[in-house]
């Protein structure tokens, strides 16, 4: 990855050929590879893109209210309202934990929150 500073141009995004080019938050002009990620289609995968999918439709069932506030939240962190949701939305709707541990059975027999 190589990183361009330079005043013939602001802003540039997009791929040309096998280049990518991104544009960070900071101003800075990344120039990489052009990535095609993998897709294993595994269980964990497959059930992380659902909670993901989830939590957009969550977001997207926001009002404008609700989104101004996270806005606010995350103005001080460099970060988007959306980012700010996104992250409290995954958390919260973490996996189950496994039945097993180590070839060990587990039984939940009380739960709490912290």
């Amino acid at each position: 990855m190589a990183k361009i500073e330079t005043q013939l141009f602001s802003s540039i995004r997009g791929k040309v050929k096998n280049v990518c080019f991104r544009l960070r938050k900071n101003g800075v002009i990344e120039l990489s590879k052009n990535r095609i990620p993998a897709n294993p289609k595994t269980e964990a995968q497959l059930t992380q893109r659902d909670k993901y999918r989830n939590c957009v439709k969550k977001w997207n069932s926001l009002s404008e209210d609700e989104k101004q506030q996270y806005e606010e939240q995350a103005e001080p962190l460099g970060l988007s309202g959306y980012h700010v949701f996104m992250a409290e939305c995954l958390k919260k709707e973490e996996a189950p934990p496994p039945e097993t541990l180590n070839g060990y059975e587990l039984k939940i027999t009380e739960t709490w929150e912290a």
